[in-house]
């Protein structure tokens, strides 16, 4: 449902000519690279945000309805749920891998 209101309001900020573009940067609580991954990708699918940059928990996000550039304010607005959400859902496929995160180095398993 957040999708779809997210939907309207990019399209409505878009035809009304009110879009305020900004680069926020949000901390994440991720409990690996895998859960980090998915709270970016889900922002991404939410209108109006593209994250461009995941790195050490942290994610640069554009954001086209940018009204404040505090990150803990910015980061409840955009990161809404995703993190309790994913963060039960991947819970059980970082337990099966252990305690460290996926090996994403060059030449790494």
């Amino acid at each position: 449902m957040e999708i779809y209101k997210a939907g309207f309001q990019a399209i409505r900020l878009t035809l009304t000519n009110r879009l305020s573009l900004g680069i926020v940067e949000i901390a994440t609580s991720r409990r690996s690279d895998l859960h980090g991954t998915f709270i970016a990708n889900a922002i991404t699918l939410t209108p109006g945000t593209v994250t461009i940059d995941y790195n050490d928990g942290t994610l640069k996000v554009v954001w086209m309805d940018c009204h404040t550039d505090d990150p803990e304010v910015a980061g409840e607005i955009i990161k809404g749920n995703f993190e309790r959400v994913f963060a039960d859902s991947v819970k059980p496929v970082i337990e099966a891998q252990g305690p460290h995160d996926i090996d994403n180095t060059e030449g790494g398993n």
